[in-house]
């Protein structure tokens, strides 16, 4: 594969990373791998591309849905109607986070799972039913280190709502799996989870620098 999109499945470049046209091969493959064959419209709406130039690629394509998801997705790594601005450009992130607001959260998780080994690191220790029992307690923690938003901190008292935003945060931004480790390790209830998260990590760093 080619490309920033080539180097963030290979060796998880973050996805900050802008897409471009010449990855559109990759991100229909990476669709249908995932299981996505929806109608295009809402996914379009979600990445940043208004109605208007939604209504004409419908016309264009004449219901064929292949086709519709093909051009949606052009307009969108051609950055159309200001999506550069609207919606930080086109990325794996911003793809992902318009399959969840679609309700395509199955696509959506198993894209994070390929594109982002942090995130399958996350997955791997965080059903713990204890990590999420003592996650309320921790609000103040992970505010500081940006893994949840301050500003709607106190509305969290269930550890599932919490594990989602720290979820959101560590698929964007991959290197946030070790600050959320640093702040388990803190606590004796969740110091082994900690240990576990960054041991992996580290690993998973170690391999990308020296193999």
């Amino acid at each position: 594969m080619a490309s920033k999109f080539a180097s963030s499945l290979s060796s998880s470049v973050p996805v900050a990373n802008q897409l471009t046209i010449t990855d559109l091969p990759e991100v229909l493959q990476l669709l249908r791998r995932h299981g996505y064959s929806g109608v295009s419209y809402n996914l379009g709406l979600y990445l940043g591309l208004s109605s208007t130039t939604l209504d004409a690629i419908r016309r264009n394509s004449k219901e064929d849905s292949e086709r519709c998801l093909r051009q949606c997705l052009t307009k969108w790594l051609q950055k159309a109607d200001n999506v550069q601005k609207t919606k930080s450009g086109p990325s794996i992130y911003s793809l992902v986070s318009a399959l969840r607001k679609l309700g395509e959260n199955g696509v959506a998780d198993r894209i994070d799972m390929e594109i982002h080994p942090a995130c399958r690191i996350f997955a791997r220790y965080t059903l713990n039913q204890s990590l999420l029992s003592v996650l309320p307690q921790l609000v103040t923690e992970l505010c500081g280190a940006e893994l949840i938003q301050e500003s709607i901190a106190p509305q969290y008292e269930q550890g599932e709502e919490l594990l989602g935003e720290i979820k959101a945060a560590v698929c964007k931004d991959y290197k946030k799996i070790e600050a959320f480790a640093n702040i388990l390790c803190k606590f004796t209830a969740t110091a082994d989870i900690g240990s576990a998260i960054m041991r992996d990590y580290s690993k998973y760093m170690y391999y990308n620098i020296y193999q």
